[in-house]
C-alpha cells in the first residue's frame, strides 16, 4: 500500500514538472520510475515528449513511439491526451478533432476526454463562435471536476474562462488544486487582455510624464510596470498561450528600451538588472525557449546527438 501511495505521488510530481515545461527534472523523475517499473505506461508516454522537448530526438519520433503505445494498450485512456499535444506539435492539426472525438466517444466518462473535449468545443473553429459553447464546455469541465483537479494549468484556464461567461457563481472551482501562484496567474489572464494591456501602458506613461519633475517617481513607475509586464508573460506562457506570451515579450521590450531612451540614461541601469536577473531565471528554470528560441540549425543538430 505505501508503495503504491509513493508511486502515485512520484507520478504526480513527474508530471507536475512536465506540464510546468521543466523538462530536465521531469526527465529525472521519470527515469526514477521507468527504473522501478519499466512498463509504467504514463512514464513511458511523457518520455517519448521529454525526448523531443529536449532535442533528443525529433517530435516526428515522439508521435511514432506514442502511436504504438496506444496501438498496445487500447484500454488506457491515458495515451491520447500527449498523442493529441504531439499532433499539434508535428503540425498535423487536421488530425485532431478526429482523434478528440473518437477518444471521446470510447471514454465517455474519462477525465482525461472529457477535458480534451470541452476545449476542442472552445478551439474549434465550427463550434468555439456558437452562443452556448461556453457552458456546454463548461458542463464537460465541471463534470472532470468531480473526479478531482483539472490536470493542467491550461486546461483549469480554459475551464475559468468557460465559468466566468457562463457560471460565474462557480468559477472558483476552476481553480481547484491550484497553488497560490498559479492561482494569481490565472486570475490575472482571466482579468482580459484589454485591462492587462490598459494596466501596463497607464504605467509607461506615468513613468514618461514624471521623469523630469520627480526622476525618482518615473523610476518606480517603469520598475512596477516592468514588473507586470513580466509577470503578464509568466502568466500567459503558464497558461500555453504562446500567442499571448510572445506579444506580452515584444511589448515589455520595446516599451523599455524606448523609455530608457526618452527617459533618463540612468534607467539602463534598471533594464540592464531586470534582464540579468530575468535571464538567470530562465536558464535555471528551464525556460530558456521563453526569450531565447532555439534556432533551426540547432534544433536539427540536437535531432541528430
Amino acid at each position: 500500500m505505501t508503495n503504491d501511495i509513493d508511486n502515485d505521488l512520484e507520478l504526480k510530481r513527474a508530471a507536475r514538472y512536465l506540464n510546468a515545461g521543466k523538462y530536465k527534472r521531469a526527465d529525472t523523475c521519470y527515469r526514477v520510475i521507468l527504473d522501478q517499473r519499466p512498463d509504467e505506461l504514463m512514464a513511458l508516454v511523457a518520455m517519448a515528449r521529454i525526448d523531443a522537448e529536449l532535442g533528443r530526438t525529433t517530435f516526428d519520433d515522439a508521435l511514432t513511439r506514442i502511436e504504438e503505445l496506444a496501438t498496445l494498450h487500447p484500454e488506457s485512456d491515458r495515451v491520447q491526451g500527449p498523442l493529441i499535444s504531439i499532433l499539434f506539435k508535428v503540425g498535423r492539426k487536421e488530425e485532431i478533432a478526429e482523434v478528440r472525438r473518437g477518444f471521446f466517444d470510447r471514454f465517455p466518462e474519462s477525465p482525461i476526454a472529457l477535458q480534451l473535449w470541452a476545449n476542442g468545443l472552445q478551439v474549434d473553429p465550427s463550434t468555439k463562435d456558437e452562443p452556448d459553447t461556453q457552458a456546454k464546455a463548461w458542463g464537460f469541465y465541471q463534470q472532470a471536476l468531480s473526479s478531482g483537479p483539472l490536470l493542467t494549468p491550461c486546461f483549469k484556464s480554459a475551464a475559468y474562462y468557460a465559468a466566468k461567461r457562463a457560471d460565474r457563481a462557480h468559477v472558483n472551482e476552476a481553480l481547484r488544486g491550484s497553488g497560490l501562484v498559479e492561482r494569481m496567474a490565472l486570475r490575472t489572464r482571466g482579468v482580459g487582455p484589454q485591462v492587462l494591456s490598459s494596466i501596463f501602458m497607464v504605467g509607461i506613461f506615468l513613468s514618461l510624464t514624471t521623469v523630469k519633475p520627480d526622476f525618482v517617481f518615473s523610476l518606480v513607475a517603469q520598475a512596477l510596470t516592468l514588473s507586470w509586464g513580466l509577470w503578464c508573460v509568466y502568466a500567459n506562457n503558464l497558461m500555453c498561450c504562446k500567442k499571448c506570451r510572445n506579444a506580452w515579450i515584444f511589448l515589455v521590450g520595446y516599451s523599455t528600451v524606448a523609455g530608457a531612451i526618452f527617459d533618463h540614461p540612468r534607467t539602463w541601469y534598471l533594464v540592464a538588472g531586470v534582464a540579468v536577473v530575468v535571464g538567470v531565471w530562465a536558464a535555471k528554470t528551464g525556460h530558456r525557449e521563453l526569450f531565447w528560441p532555439k534556432s533551426k540549425s540547432e534544433e536539427k543538430e540536437n535531432s541528430l546527438n
